[in-house]
């Protein structure tokens, strides 16, 4: 995985530009843990060999009385 960690002034400026919620440097802290957790798991899926496997969402779309 890369260790590209999201910074807490990453996380104050997207939660008060593009969230409207501005939080303070405590609270950006909390995030930024939680996020780390949130990227590791999802580093160890994309190591995860699923190339044998069917893709685990297929939009098959419903009309009508079909459902």
């Amino acid at each position: 995985m890369d260790d590209k960690r999201i910074s807490t002034s990453t996380v104050s400026g997207v939660a008060s530009e593009y969230a409207g919620n501005p939080v303070d440097k405590k609270r950006a802290r909390e995030l930024c843990e939680s996020l780390d957790g949130l990227q590791r798991e999802i580093a160890s899926l994309r190591e995860l060999d699923l190339e044998p496997f069917e893709p685990g969402t297929v939009f098959r779309p419903v009309r009508g009385d079909d459902a």
